[in-house]
């Protein structure tokens, strides 16, 4: 290969994870947002228990529900095409949520909820294999956690936006509130669907630009490739702890604001004490520690302290357990983007259907602990220093992924 054509090639995937990391940064600002201002929403409709923690639960029914089609679409059509249409709808589910709140239409703002789900699929399993591809197989996993670390990022920019749009507006009715909570979203949608225009304009590499079915061989159905990544002992142990990983945050932060009330009464938490601040400090901390420690190594040292911090905030509760709540989440942190991308490493020929098992079992994951912890929490009134010990076998599996893993090299 000329020194042309490789630095060609270099520039090609420099620009294509710069793509994935600018639009993990960007869908982590939106999608958090939608999270933090959810119960504003939910205040607004007048959601009871059950019916806040159904919705909450539709949101990754569509996103587990989409996954294939999004995989299908593109090994068809190519990942550049797939994020162009994940943009598109996800300006649609934003324009879909401002309608809600100004006809007051609880059945339009649950439609809302499923489409921006469904974008989350689109996006999830189009900037995956874009980062993974964007650079040298060997520091595959290194990547996607750096890429990752942008998502991160995200979250911080949008837990800032929500305090500073409601920040001085607690005390106004919920009309209102909910109103002003929904607004930014006609400009989220006309700023995803700008952005999707910006990303067609960018020249990607073949891999991005072209379907898998263009450049793989054509025989091999997208049944036999879902068949050959389940007969793949490896693949489901790493498909299962992705869930029970997600399952593991869902429940932990689901549970954290429970927790602080029930053992620390009329304490104000300030921002240095929230568990998403302390996951965002872990993901960019464990991915610069990646550059001197294996990833895998690193992942079986942090799985084994979340299992020590799990097992104190349930055992020990008050200020001790409120510490060990908050260190779960930093240990949790560089987790999703380590088992995906170790999963991607050892399917490299079926990367964008294993990408698509892996969006499916991390959906199943966030959707079957949200709406259990969300009852057990608020319609069964569960202590929450049980419902958090539920988290002990789960982060278990992710321990048992990481050690086996490091057993079988790439």
């Amino acid at each position: 290969m000329t020194d042309a054509v490789q630095g060609a090639t270099k520039s090609g995937q420099s620009r294509a994870f710069a793509v994935a990391a600018g639009l993990f940064a960007i869908w982590g600002v939106a999608l958090w947002l939608y999270n933090s201002l959810f119960f504003n929403f939910s205040h607004f409709f007048a959601f009871g228990y059950v019916e806040t923690a159904w919705t909450l639960a539709a949101f990754h029914v569509a996103y587990v529900l989409l996954a294939l089609p999004a995989v299908r679409f593109h090994r068809s059509f190519g990942l550049k095409l797939g994020i162009l249409v994940g943009l598109s709808v996800f300006g649609i589910g934003a324009f879909l949520l401002y309608l809600a709140i100004i006809q007051h239409s609880s059945l339009c703002f649950f439609g809302a909820v499923v489409v921006i789900g469904s974008c989350g699929a689109w996006l999830d399993t189009s900037l995956n294999p874009l980062a993974a591809l964007a650079g040298n197989p060997a520091t595959l996993v290194r990547r996607m956690n750096v890429a990752h670390t942008f998502n991160g990022a995200g979250l911080l920019v949008a837990y800032v936006t929500g305090l500073t749009l409601l920040g001085k507006d607690y005390r106004l009715s919920s009309g209102v509130t909910a109103q002003l909570s929904a607004r930014p979203y006609v400009l989220v949608g006309l700023g995803a669907i700008l952005l999707a225009f910006l990303v067609e304009q960018i020249v990607l590499p073949a891999f991005a630009a072209k379907g898998r079915a263009k450049t793989a061989d054509k025989s091999r159905s997208l049944h036999a490739e879902i068949r050959a990544l389940l007969s793949d002992n490896s693949f489901v142990i790493a498909a299962v702890s992705l869930a029970a990983y997600c399952a593991v945050l869902t429940i932990l932060w689901t549970a954290n604001y429970k927790f602080q009330h029930t053992e620390l009464p009329g304490r104000v938490v300030p921002i240095i004490e929230r568990g998403w601040l302390w996951f965002v400090i872990g993901r960019v901390a464990g991915t610069a520690l990646m550059r001197w420690i294996d990833p895998l190594r690193l992942l079986q040292a942090c799985a084994g302290l979340c299992l020590v911090a799990i097992a104190v905030t349930a055992a020990a509760g008050g200020v001790v357990g409120w510490v060990a709540l908050l260190s779960g989440s930093l240990f949790l942190a560089i987790t999703y983007p380590t088992v995906f991308g170790t999963a991607l490493s050892r399917s490299p020929a079926q990367m964008a259907v294993a990408a698509g098992l892996l969006v499916i079992a991390a959906g199943i994951g966030n959707g079957l602990s949200s709406l259990v912890g969300s009852l057990a929490l608020d319609a069964f009134k569960v202590n929450p220093r049980i419902v958090i010990l539920a988290a002990l076998p789960l982060e278990a599996i992710v321990l048992y992924f990481a050690v086996k893993a490091r057993r079988k090299p790439a």
